[in-house]
């Protein structure tokens, strides 16, 4: 590739281009600018590899590989400035190729958890839901980044959970994080957290864990599970004789049971000599259906006690209409199975499956005497899969003696990954009615373990282990905050020699504007952002944001494109992005003066009807105050700045989100501009020109002569080589004075602002007083475009603007032709820029 450089008429670069080795310079330009065509009379002035090149071979020598051509733009030729298109073309296209949507913010995925949203107040998973950016220090309550994991260890309920605390790096610590308002400090040992950056390994993080839990069993917190139940006998009013027990019915004559002859019952609720194992050896068909039994030592028939001598003697009946917990001690080992259970995500292997059950009163048995035993309760697991030849299963067995709740998880790692994982679940121990007994079983949760990530190229990640008791647990899941933590980048310096050079990247906490605009925008353009950013201009910037305590301090998160994101980015810094020969810069607005003006344009320069003003006056029903809302960076909670002009009441205040700001002294600053702009409603003008208009780029600093203000205009006509300038009309020296005049140059630059005076009798003429030296020449040969003028008192000799819109619209009929449209400085609106809010 050929190597081309364009400069202006005052030799500042005006950018570095390739072309490819074959094409001539002329095709070249017709490609990169359409509007440009080959013409007589030269553009510019060229040189090849360091000599003269004569124009006319620009269409015919074709480009070599090692060419160098040098392109210096000739002053006010109108053709010249046919190749300033190729600069506001390339601009154009940079912009464009940044002004796209930022990867991940489809318009297809859900918002991210904003923390400007003042509802969003707590933890959310949200399915492809945006990681935020995360400028400078900011509070903020992070998404989950997998699903909640809860587990039993220890008798004590553990979360286990992952967050993403955004893309890039943190200098997050313990320290900044709170549960609530409570910071992670005050729980000692019950909270402990891991930190890590893009691309650590998080595999053997057991917080970092993919699990799902079954909505069918505990699903949601207020689910209480599924209880297992064994139930083998009811409770039955009986007479105790001899040997014989007869169940009395409601009316209370004697009714069969569904109890019969060969069978082995348990009594497990009446008197202590009543209570145990009993075998029925016979029972009668007919009323009373008595049925005759022998007192077993263990729930074996064959067991059988030889000292029991029955109930009572033979002829007595020693219990009448008594209450008994008769249970049938079962022929088969278990209750009924459970349903199965889909275990998982359709599609997705499993790894691991958990088992979360617990007593919820705990486990024991109460004797006759009164006194607590230790109780022991089985029940099994029953594990199947897509292939698997036979379900497999483990049998669980606790033993224990306590009301308290027993809390237990159970996990089975798989050797490979599993598809169509289900689990069932049954009692073997049978379960109680009886207040003698405590031995509940639930199920409170089957969890999945799927496949995961175990790195983040782009995103820092916090993994939290939490213990506590089950009300703290279920109320901190959805309350961990952060707060006070930074982002952290490279310096400007920094970036730029990792570009050029490779040199390693060192990164910093930092709260700058200029250094997260300039990493978003190699973020997104890779080592191309060496040649998109205006180094020099954001490092200005960066100097002047610093000293005045300007920071950026958000959370960008909403679906938007680079280009407004940009946009967000600098206006904490009263900013705006640029896109300016070819690279994006960043154009201040502020407060100016004389010295500022960068280009003077008169009726002379344009077109068509001139200047056109558009103006509007404050009323009394507008807004009187202006109320910023910003986020507090101590409790991350919303607080309102207000800011008022003398005479506000606030009675109906305007009210602006202010992202990217949690100072109030910044805001209050932002926002007393704005109320100074809705106060003081500085105008817009627009006015068309030939293609000088490309001199001036949006943000610069104008002044603007027109008929519809007070300004006296026109061209120079002379000058005596010393002090007097001759003009082309009479001038009216209206006022006390002092006068002043300004010269356009040639470059459309604005000369110094010179006070003038009256020349004797040369009504036509001005004496030029201080600055008493000129640094241009005026153009008095009528074949050159002459100098042009504008004259009045100080506050009246022009308009002074800021530039808002550029325009190129072509060559169209022939007429070159740019838009310029521009906002009326008011200087009282940046009164407040440097103050500070009333206290």
């Amino acid at each position: 590739m050929a190597s081309i450089a364009i400069y202006d008429q005052l030799g500042d670069s005006l950018g570095s281009f390739r072309a490819p080795v074959g094409c001539t310079l002329a095709a070249w330009l017709a490609e990169q600018a359409p509007s440009y065509t080959d013409l007589p009379v030269p553009p510019y002035l060229a040189e090849l590899n360091g000599q003269a090149w004569e124009y006319a071979d620009h269409a015919r020598r074709p480009l070599a590989e090692a060419d160098h051509v040098v392109l210096t733009l000739r002053a006010r030729d109108p053709v010249t400035l046919a190749v300033n298109y190729l600069i506001a073309d390339t601009a154009y296209q940079v912009y464009r190729a940044i002004n796209l949507d930022i990867p991940g913010y489809q318009s297809s995925t859900p918002e991210g958890a904003s923390s400007y949203n003042l509802n969003v107040r707590a933890n959310r998973a949200r399915l492809n839901g945006i990681i935020p950016e995360i400028a400078g220090s900011f509070p903020r309550y992070p998404d989950l980044l997998t699903g909640i994991r809860r587990v039993y260890e220890d008798q004590k309920e553990v979360l286990y959970l992952a967050y993403p605390l955004g893309v890039g790096r943190y200098n997050t610590g313990l320290a900044n994080v709170y549960v609530g308002e409570t910071t992670a400090a005050l729980y000692n040992d019950a909270l402990t957290a891991n930190f890590y950056g893009p691309g650590d390994d998080l595999g053997a993080d057991e917080a970092a864990q993919n699990w799902v839990t079954s909505v069918e069993i505990g699903g949601s917190r207020s689910a209480s599970g599924l209880e297992l139940i064994y139930e083998a006998g009811a409770e039955l009013i009986c007479d105790l004789a001899e040997t014989e027990i007869v169940v009395i019915g409601e009316g209370g004559l004697p009714v069969s049971s569904d109890f019969d002859a060969g069978e082995v019952i348990e009594i497990s609720t009446g008197p202590d000599a009543v209570v145990g194992y009993y075998y029925i050896t016979a029972k009668e068909v007919s009323s009373p259906y008595a049925m005759t039994v022998d007192r077993l030592l263990s729930a074996s028939a064959s067991d059988v006690d030889p000292d029991w001598q029955g109930f009572s003697p033979v002829g007595e009946v020693a219990y009448e209409d008594i209450a008994l917990d008769i249970d049938r001690v079962p022929s088969v080992d278990a209750g009924p199975w459970s349903n199965w259970y889909s275990v998982g995500v359709d599609g997705r292997d499993t790894l691991a499956v958990e088992v979360d059950y617990r007593f919820p009163a705990g486990l024991l048995r109460v004797t006759g005497g009164g006194s607590d035993v230790a109780y022991t309760v089985k029940f099994e697991v029953q594990l199947d899969y897509d292939g698997a030849p036979s379900p497999e299963s483990v049998l669980l067995e606790h033993t224990d003696k306590t009301r308290d709740a027993l809390l237990y998880t159970w996990r089975d790692d798989f050797a490979g990954p599993r598809s169509g994982v289900r689990v069932r679940f049954r009692r073997h121990t049978r379960s109680h009615t009886s207040l003698r007994y405590t031995d509940n079983l639930e199920i409170v949760q089957v969890k999945a373990r799927l496949p995961q990530a175990n790195s983040y190229d782009d995103v820092s990640v916090m993994t939290l282990r939490m213990v506590g008791t089950n009300t703290l647990a279920a109320s901190a899941e959805n309350k961990i905050n952060i707060r006070g933590d930074s982002r952290l980048l490279p310096t400007l310096a920094n970036l730029k020699d990792h570009l050029e050079n490779g040199t390693p990247l060192v990164y910093s906490a930092t709260s700058s504007i200029a250094r997260f605009v300039c990493w978003t925008l190699f973020d997104m353009l890779g080592d191309e952002a060496l040649d998109a950013i205006d180094w020099a201009r954001f490092g200005e910037l960066e100097t002047l944001w610093e000293s005045r305590g300007d920071t950026l301090n958000g959370e960008f998160t909403d679906e938007t494109t680079l280009w407004e994101a940009l946009r967000l980015m600098l206006a904490p810094g009263f900013a705006e992005p640029l896109p300016r020969e070819g690279r994006v810069t960043a154009v201040r607005k502020q407060s100016g003066t004389v010295d500022d003006i960068r280009h003077f344009y008169t009726p002379d320069v344009m077109l068509g009807e001139g200047v056109q003003w558009s103006e509007s006056w404050y009323n009394d029903a507008e807004p009187d105050g202006i109320d910023i809302e910003i986020i507090d960076p101590d409790t991350g909670k919303a607080k309102v700045v207000e800011c008022r002009l003398p005479g506000d009441l606030g009675g109906k205040p305007k009210r602006i989100q202010l992202i990217g700001v949690t100072d109030e002294v910044q805001a209050w600053r932002y926002g007393m501009r704005e109320r100074r702009r809705l106060f003081y409603k500085p105008g817009s003008l627009s006015f068309d020109t030939e293609l000088d208009g490309l001199n001036s780029l949006p943000g610069d600093f104008i002044a603007v002569a027109s008929d519809l203000d007070l300004e006296q205009y026109g061209v120079v006509r002379g000058f005596d080589d010393v002090d007097v300038v001759t003009l082309d009309r009479v001038l009216e020296w209206s006022g006390a004075g002092p006068f002043f005049i300004a010269f356009r140059k040639d470059t459309g630059r604005m000369s110094d602002l010179f006070e003038v005076q009256a020349v004797s009798a040369q009504s036509r003429a001005v004496r030029l007083l201080a600055p008493s030296n000129l640094d241009f020449t005026f153009a008095l040969d009528p074949s050159l475009e002459p100098t042009c003028y504008s004259f009045g008192t100080e506050d009246e000799w022009a308009s002074l603007a800021v530039v808002t819109e550029i325009s190129p619209t072509g060559f169209g009929d022939g007429k070159p032709r740019v838009s310029i449209v521009a906002e009326e400085y008011v200087a009282e609106i940046y009164a407040d820029d440097n103050n500070l809010p009333p206290s």
